[in-house]
Parts: C-alpha cells; structure tokens; sequence
C-alpha cells in the first residue's frame, strides 16, 4: 500500500517524529551486517502510514526523514484524534520494533520509541525539483516522549 499526498495551503498542524536512539541502532546494526533489516522496519512503519490515511484523519507523510517522518494535518484536525493517531503509532512502533529490529541488535538500546514535535501554523506548498515542498512554521521543539514499556 502507497502513501497517498494531500496538498495542504495555510494554516497546517505540522507533526514531526523520530526513533529515539537511532545512531546507536544503526551503528550497532552496520557492525553486524544486519543494516538490511532497517528496510523491512521503515516499509512496514511506511505501510502503517498508509493504511492509517484511509481512517478520518487525513494527513500528508510529507517527508521521510531518515529516521522519522514530517506528517502534515489539515488545520481543522481533530485533537483527540490526532492524539488516538499518536497513540497507535507508538504502540505499532513498539511491536514492529521488537519483531525487526531488536533480534538483530547485540543490545536493547537504553531509550527506545519515538519523540513528537507538534506546531500548528502557516504552511507554503511549492513546487521545487519536480517534488511538492513546503516553507513555513516547522515542528517546534517541545517534545513528547513514548516509549517501550
């Protein structure tokens, strides 16, 4: 399944999320060999995305950023269900993360799961090398923490 792209102009809620720990997992993973296994974990989190766009709350996976996403929701997003999206996307973090990645790492990293910014403002949609960009208000820097339990 394919992520789908939304066009979004103006006001945009900007979600940005990473793995927590990821230099360490990936130099770990790169001394064994094991560095394969980071694509079935990012296309299976990719096919998540998708199938998560067919629910009510459409968003745009903007950018994959080398260890996160740029998601961007259209102003007028429901908060409890931006939260319940959040939410889901820990949990099937946790779960993919233990089937992927960890029997292929020689240590459980100390911190595992991922870390949210979230900023509502003024989005730009331009077009640059082909591909749909966006200026404007970046993810601000407050941080929501999930991680394993």
């Amino acid at each position: 399944m394919e992520c789908q792209r939304l066009t979004i102009s103006g006001q945009a809620v900007v979600v940005a999320f990473d793995m927590c720990s990821s230099s360490n997992i990936i130099d770990d993973l790169t001394k064994s060999n094991n560095v394969q296994c980071l694509t079935t974990f990012f296309d299976a989190l990719q096919r998540y995305l998708a199938k998560e766009q067919q629910k009510p709350a459409a968003f745009d996976p903007y950018k994959f950023t080398g260890d996160g996403w740029l998601l961007l929701f259209p102003a007028k997003t429901d908060g409890a269900s931006l939260l319940n999206f959040l939410e889901s996307l820990c949990l099937f973090f946790v779960v993919e993360f233990r089937r992927s990645l960890l029997p292929y790492l020689s240590r459980t990293p100390s911190l595992v799961g991922i870390t949210f910014g979230i900023e509502k403002g003024e989005v730009i949609p331009m077009n640059m090398h082909g591909r749909q960009e966006y200026v404007g208000r970046g993810p601000s820097t407050s941080r929501v923490d999930c991680r394993q339990p």
